[in-house]
């Protein structure tokens, strides 16, 4: 009788949470994230103050922890990825992570375009260039470090870049496409 209690919990904070994560993404596509305020979100979600407290030391506490849950997830796509040295092509990897953008847009979106000092995009980066060196390493073997970390800074900064212009343009290119020119793009800087 605990457990199905305990599971019952269990989703009603993972409710609540969900909630409290809407609400921040709402309010951060109206205004700047330094002007939102607790109250702001709890209102905005129709929730207490003492419930946004069970769960979160403050609105950066709240950002961040979505922040590293999504670089998180895109780590464990990335890990999950297994490429040959016979085939470059990220077209898997990438698609599955525009399923869970579209998935997850309302707060996808404002993160992304954010003008906020958040690390969250630093951080995704870091995931493209430290994953994809440990991959490259892992399929060729004898790689230049040096001539690698420059592909690689170049991918990280031109996926996000893409991805900003993606979500600023509200999906102009649709997922089929802008996966595939990611994957062009990509597969091309690697084979040089």
């Amino acid at each position: 009788m605990s457990n199905m209690y305990r599971s019952t919990e269990d989703r009603r904070i993972r409710r609540t949470k969900r909630m409290l994560q809407q609400a921040l993404a709402k309010l951060m596509s109206q205004k700047e994230f330094k002007d939102i305020t607790v109250k702001d979100i709890t209102d905005l979600a129709d929730l207490n103050r003492s419930t946004f407290y069970l769960h979160y030391q403050d609105t950066y506490d709240l950002l961040e922890k979505v922040e590293n849950e999504m670089i998180g997830r895109f780590e464990e796509m990335v890990d999950d990825y297994h490429s040959t040295p016979n085939n470059f092509s990220v077209y898997k990897i990438v698609d599955q992570a525009f399923d869970y953008l579209e998935e997850n847009m309302e707060i996808c979106r404002p993160l992304f375009l954010s003008n906020t000092n958040s690390p969250f995009l630093e951080k995704l980066m870091n995931v493209i260039i430290e994953k994809g060196f440990t991959r490259q390493k892992e399929v060729r073997g004898d790689v230049d470090p040096e001539k690698l970390d420059y592909q690689l800074q170049f991918l990280a900064y031109g996926i996000v870049g893409a991805l900003r212009k993606w979500f600023r343009e509200e999906g102009y290119l649709s997922k089929e496409q802008i996966v595939n020119l990611l994957d062009q793009m990509i597969t091309g800087v690697m084979e040089i």
